[in-house]
């Protein structure tokens, strides 16, 4: 016996009882009490003077979630390099020119457009230090429409008009424009 004439089992009873009832409300209203006797947050000082000074809260707030670094890209959709043409408005010259004096560090890379309605191989041959050719196939039915020469910064270009690898007209880059040879 416990107290007087309470016995333990009446007395364990009692304080599950008491448990429940404080669980029960802490269910019905949640946390009204507690968030009352929290003390408020203070608003951090500003770094900068110029900072707008903090609106006052009501109710605490949670400390914003983490930035998400955003995901790579991948390297098979380069940005163009300073020369690309910017009139032309053919992605395929920009997405070569991306290739002009970079070192491949391999002979060949294929299809470095995957995905895109065209596709472009760029070489490194022996004796180079960065890439001196590559190949246009412009409409990916494995014949290819352009073949792009390079030395340093000066591009050429030959192009099969009739998309039949017969290469009649060639191409010079000014720096701004291709012009006809």
């Amino acid at each position: 016996m416990l107290a007087g004439n309470i016995k333990l089992k009446h007395f364990v009873a009692m304080v599950i009882a008491g448990m429940v009832l404080c669980g029960g409300l802490a269910i019905f209203a949640p946390g009204a009490a507690l968030l009352s006797l929290m003390p408020k947050r203070q608003p951090a000082a500003p770094v900068v003077a110029s900072t707008p000074a903090p609106q006052p809260r009501s109710a605490p707030t949670l400390p914003p979630a983490p930035a998400v670094a955003p995901a790579p890209q991948p390297a098979a959709a380069p940005e163009p390099v300073a020369a690309a043409p910017a009139t032309t408005g053919r992605p395929a010259d920009k997405d070569a020119f991306y290739w002009v004096g970079k070192d491949l560090g391999t002979s060949k890379k294929k299809d470095v457009t995957s995905g895109k309605s065209y596709k472009i191989n760029v070489y490194q041959d022996d004796g180079h230090s960065t890439a001196n050719r590559l190949k246009i196939d412009l409409d990916r039915d494995d014949r290819w429409d352009e073949k792009w020469t390079m030395d340093g910064t000066e591009v050429s270009r030959k192009v099969a008009p009739k998309d039949d690898e017969n290469y009649t007209e060639q191409y010079q880059w000014n720096g701004s424009d291709w012009v006809k040879q």
